[in-house]
């Protein structure tokens, strides 16, 4: 039997999980096939137990098969067949539990997702989450109210409301809370493109099917609490007063601290993490310290090591002759744990990385009172065990695989990396020293970065495309400030608000000035020009490999099995290099003569990435959100160009700088090689436009970017066989055109290749566009971008009529406010059967040119999990 055999299974157990995780549509096998496979493997373990005779224990024979001499019933493989049946039973109840708990939109919730607003009763199953201007709550619906009468529910649905409307200091929302109000019910919708986040699976996986608004607080009404006693009513009632401590303490927080530093004081103390702005968003990225801001068992453990080595110190000083009888550690210990269990309680006990590091700690803690030790990676395999049972999706969270990742990190390579010591160096450094003393906390720090960095930095670069490098740095000092200066002086100034208020006054200022400690070496760390670096996406395939490389590196095996493994890992990355680089090159665009137009997916904006029959690559806009936080760049363009295989730009354009077009280009500029930035330089009156006009410029000549504009972009370009025009705005438009008009200022362009071409005409009106008609040369087949994302005064039936294009595509947002495209342009298509193509319906079109005909498909001609999900939910 393999060591720490719970260690193996439940491996086994993830693997179970991530097979039906990633082959479950492949193998469509159903969960009653499961189950008796899981069945006949507990049969073959009985059987096996049931051949097997026991001999007393003072017989012979007892003695010769419990001898050290005896190599048949002790032999490896007697053991390691013993463990198969285990272990494949593992396997398949991990499949059968990730297939079970597979989550199925609920039908009675389909017919409310119409746009029409209904009246709902529901009930508050979490905690809120607070953002810088609103509130989102979870809801499990119970029953729908219309003119047809009540309709009975049962599913999540995410509200967001804003955060005050003036009507009250704030509306306290509490686990079980029950509440009547109307609202019309959206669905959540994907970016569909290739390589993009799957945010409806997402959303699922947390029980969360559609999403809802109310303009205003006063619009819910809370119902007066049940009176029925039960132990979930119980349960909801402890729940809501823990949760009303929580968002009073909020409340007294950001009255009494500076807005960044109450900002960084919800997020560490009470768990709310989302009340950053976007500036130090962006600083937090840059600097990869998310872990510093996101309660887990690092903060728990941190406090419970504090709170351990101050009572220690405590009963040594005032107490000694208690020693007599018992130890300081034993009786620090129950202390220690409690204060965790305070701090995981005020932050949101309900947390799933809350409560399974207060589960590990309680299982440590109770065999160091018993005085056994135990073993930390068996604990860890029980601890995932028990998360992983009722909720196998854990697995595929992003928190469940960090915090695991840590924890083995600390328990496997932090003590390698402990015999690497400045002692060794410096003599007078020693732990007995004053100077060692204080040197060794930060010494440590700096270990348990490295280690945790070591395995984490993989799966940080698999989800987040790079990694910072000052991150490291930092953590050598922010960890021991945070973990033993910051919290336990947070955590003191919130038992002393349970108290009384004029008692915490003097905390919570302490807390100020320690947190701008903190905020002052984030945003040094955070202006490093090297403080992130962007890598691109990569494949699980290299995750795995990666990892089973840092395993044997770490693992107890002979060097020699090491050193094989590790060129066995090296020959099949280099091979697999190799190989792609070749398919790379087979499939160039360039090397097969074709022209490749991607209209991208990105909401309510627009963006498009030509490919050019000689290999070059030019991106027309970058989408955007006016007045978010949400980065269009990082979070939509960027993966589709890294999963195309895109770090090189040789030409970024730029229509106009209205934010829906301009705002998602910050961020390729900044992070991608780029050979031209192509612009108008026009802003006019606009403010916005004027704002986002020098960011741009500004990251351009810091990244020595070539802009070309004005008069220069009237020359054609030719661009191997393919030839690019601009068509708008001519010099004489420029003479007499008002510049307050953004809009129909946006360049417009004609990509040509062959007798095919693709028009992109930014967002001008049918005005220009009938303007434009006489520049077009006739006879060819034109796939046409509608203008202003089909708005109704553009594409004109004028314009069509004198394209006739294969096929027009409108770039939207899914339920924009806008209700493009508008319905008059969609019945102009359709009059001259004109196929039309939308990225809110179809996602990511990619349309292929040989230079005769084109060829259209889209990514949401697939069978994506979106699709699917909804179209099995249909009655």
């Amino acid at each position: 039997m393999p060591s720490r055999p719970l260690v193996w299974l439940t491996v086994f157990f993830m693997l179970g999980i991530s097979a039906d995780r990633f082959l479950g549509d492949a193998l469509p096998l159903p969960a009653s096939c499961l189950a008796l496979a899981a069945l006949g493997l507990i049969a073959a373990m009985a059987a096996r137990l049931m051949k097997t005779k026991v001999a007393p224990p003072d017989s012979p024979i007892h003695q010769l098969t419990n001898s050290p001499t005896n190599r048949f019933t002790h032999s490896p493989t007697h053991s390691f067949t013993a463990f198969i049946a285990p272990a494949l039973l593992f396997f398949v109840f991990g499949m059968w539990a990730s297939k079970a708990s597979a989550p199925h939109f609920p039908k009675a919730l389909q017919p409310f997702f119409d746009g029409r607003p209904a009246c709902f009763l529901a009930e508050v199953s979490g905690a809120p989450d607070y953002y810088p201007h609103k509130i989102r709550v979870r809801l499990h619906f119970l029953r729908a109210m219309t003119r047809n009468g009540q309709t009975g529910l049962d599913g999540g649905i995410l509200l967001s409301m804003p955060e005050n409307d003036g009507a009250a200091p704030g509306l306290f929302l509490l686990p079980g809370d029950r509440m009547i109000f109307r609202a019309a019910l959206k669905r959540f919708h994907n970016f569909n493109n290739p390589g993009g986040f799957d945010y409806v699976r997402y959303q699922a996986g947390k029980g969360l099917y559609g999403r809802c608004y109310l303009k205003k607080q006063r619009l819910l009404v809370k119902l007066a609490p049940r009176s029925a006693i039960s132990p979930g009513s119980l349960f909801n009632a402890i729940r809501g007063r823990i949760e009303l401590f929580r968002q009073k303490t909020l409340l007294w927080s950001q009255r009494s601290l500076a807005p960044g530093p109450a900002a960084f004081y919800a997020a560490m103390i009470l768990g709310y993490k989302h009340l950053l702005d976007t500036k130090w968003e962006d600083r937090i990225h840059q600097t990869g310290l998310y872990h510093l801001l996101s309660v887990s068992g690092l903060h728990i453990g941190m406090v419970c090591i504090f709170i351990f080595w101050l009572v220690r110190l405590g009963v040594r000083r005032l107490f000694p002759s208690v020693l007599n009888r018992v130890t300081d550690q034993r009786i620090a210990l129950l202390p220690a744990l409690l204060a965790g269990i305070f701090y995981a309680l005020l932050a949101g006990f309900a947390t799933p990385t809350i409560w399974r590091s207060i589960l590990t700690l309680a299982v440590i803690f109770a065999a160091a009172l018993r005085y056994r030790s135990v073993d930390s990676l068996t604990v860890l395999a029980l601890a995932a065990l028990f998360i992983l049972v009722p909720d196998p999706a854990g697995l595929s969270q992003i928190p469940f695989q960090f915090t695991f990742t840590c924890m083995l990190a600390i328990i496997v390579i932090y003590p390698k990396l402990r015999r690497i010591r400045l002692t060794a160096i410096f003599p007078a450094l020693g732990r007995e020293s004053l100077p060692g003393k204080i040197v060794s906390q930060f010494e440590d720090a700096f270990l348990v970065s490295i280690a945790i960095n070591i395995l984490l930095l993989p799966l940080i670069i698999y989800y987040f495309d790079g990694f910072s490098l000052s991150g490291i740095v930092a953590n050598i000092f922010l960890l021991p400030y945070v973990g033993f200066v910051v919290l336990p002086v947070g955590l003191l100034s919130v038992l002393l608000f349970a108290l009384s208020k004029t008692l915490a006054w003097p905390a919570i200022h302490a807390v100020n000035y320690l947190l701008w400690v903190c905020l002052r070496v984030i945003k040094l760390f955070a202006g490093f020009s090297w403080s992130f670096f962007w890598t691109g996406s990569f494949s699980p395939a290299w995750l795995v490999v990666v990892y089973a490389s840092l395993g044997l590196l770490f693992a107890p095996f002979p060097k020699k099995l090491k050193t094989a493994g590790l060129i066995a890992a090296a020959l099949l990355v280099s091979s697999a290099i190799a190989m792609n680089g070749s398919a790379a090159r087979l499939l160039q665009p360039g090397a097969m003569g074709v022209l490749k137009v991607d209209v991208i997916d990105v909401g309510q904006g627009s963006s498009a990435l030509i490919r050019f029959p000689a290999g070059q690559t030019m991106l027309v806009d970058g989408g955007g959100f006016p007045g978010s936080s949400y980065d269009v760049g990082c979070e939509v363009l960027a993966p589709f160009l890294w999963h195309e295989g895109i770090r090189r730009l040789d030409y970024v354009v730029l229509s106009h700088y209205h934010p829906d077009h301009a705002l998602g280009l910050c961020f390729i500029l900044r992070n991608f090689d780029v050979g031209q930035f192509w612009t108008s330089e026009i802003s006019g009156d606009d403010h916005e436009a004027t704002v986002i006009r020098r960011r741009l410029n500004e990251i351009a000549l810091k990244r020595k970017i070539a802009i070309r504009t004005f008069p220069s972009l009237l020359k054609d370009v030719h661009i191997g066989p393919a030839e690019v025009r601009l068509l708008h705005p001519t010099t004489d438009f420029f003479q007499h055109a008002s510049r307050k008009e953004l809009n129909d200022l946006s360049l417009a362009f004609a990509i040509s290749f062959g007798k095919t071409r693709v028009i992109l005409p930014g967002d001008i009106d049918s005005r220009v566009e009938k303007s434009i008609i006489r520049r077009l040369k006739g006879g060819m087949l034109t796939l046409l971008v509608a203008a202003h994302h089909g708005s109704r005064n553009s594409s004109c039936g004028q314009f069509l009529d004198a394209l006739n294009p294969v096929a027009v595509v409108f770039s939207c947002g899914y339920d924009n406010v806008f209700h493009f495209p508008a319905p008059a342009v969609l019945k102009r298509c359709a009059r001259r059967n004109i196929p039309a193509y939308r990225t809110d319906v179809n996602g990511d079109v990619r349309a292929l040119s040989d230079g005769s005909n084109w060829k259209i498909t889209s990514e949401a001609e697939g069978d994506s999990y979106e699709n699917v999900f909804f179209r099995r939910s249909s009655p």
